[in-house]
C-alpha cells in the first residue's frame, strides 16, 4: 500500500498583482488623502488643547485653597468676642467668639472659636478648634464653615498675637472649596 498525499489540499499561489501605472497613481492619491486628513487631526487637536488645558486650569483653580487674612482685636475680655476685618479671597468684617475652653495644659489652651465673616455673597461662619499658645502667642485651629460660602468647607487657621495690651491678632483661614458641599 502506498501513501499518497490527495488528501493534502492542493497549494495555490496567489499571483503578485501587476501595479501598473493607473494602480500606482490612485493607491498615492488615497496615500495623499490619508495624510491631509492625519494633519487636519493634528491641527484642530493643537488648536483646541489651549481651551482644554484652560478649562482644566479653570477647574483646579475652583478647588484650590482660598486664603483670607484677619486683623482681630478683643472687644469683650470675659467672653473672649473679637472684631476685625478680612481680606484676600474674601474681604469684609469679622467677629470671632470663644464657644468653648476645652482645656488648659499650662500655656497652652485648647479652645473652640466661631468666625462669623460679613462679606456679602461670600458671608460665612466656621467653627474651628485647636490650641493657643499664651507663652509664644500662636494660635493653630482646624474646622469647617457651619453656614455660608463654601457650607461645609475645611478650615485652616493660623495666627499669632502682635499686640498683647489690646489682644490683637493677625494670621489666615485657608478654605478648602474642594471639601464644600
Amino acid at each position: 500500500m502506498s501513501l499518497t498525499k490527495s488528501w493534502l489540499p492542493a497549494q495555490t499561489v496567489q499571483p503578485k498583482p501587476d501595479i501598473n501605472a493607473a494602480g500606482n497613481t490612485r493607491r498615492r492619491l488615497e496615500v495623499r488623502q490619508l495624510i491631509q486628513i492625519l494633519l487636519v487631526g493634528c491641527a484642530f487637536a493643537v488648536a483646541t488643547a489651549p481651551a482644554a488645558t484652560a478649562t482644566a486650569s479653570a477647574a483646579t483653580a475652583s478647588n484650590a485653597p482660598l486664603e483670607v487674612h484677619f486683623v482681630k482685636h478683643v472687644v469683650d475680655r470675659t467672653n473672649l468676642v473679637f472684631e476685625g476685618t478680612v481680606s484676600g479671597a474674601v474681604n469684609g468684617s469679622l467677629v470671632s467668639r470663644l464657644v468653648r475652653l476645652n482645656s488648659i495644659d499650662g500655656p497652652i489652651y485648647n479652645i473652640t472659636f466661631d468666625w462669623i465673616v460679613s462679606a456679602a455673597d461670600k458671608s460665612f461662619t466656621a467653627r474651628t478648634t485647636g490650641t493657643w499658645n499664651t507663652r509664644t502667642g500662636q494660635v493653630v485651629m482646624n474646622g469647617t464653615i457651619i453656614a455660608g460660602y463654601l457650607n461645609r468647607a475645611q478650615v485652616h487657621e493660623q495666627g499669632h498675637l502682635v499686640d498683647p495690651t489690646t489682644l490683637t491678632f493677625e494670621g489666615f483661614l485657608q478654605l478648602m472649596p474642594a471639601t464644600a458641599g
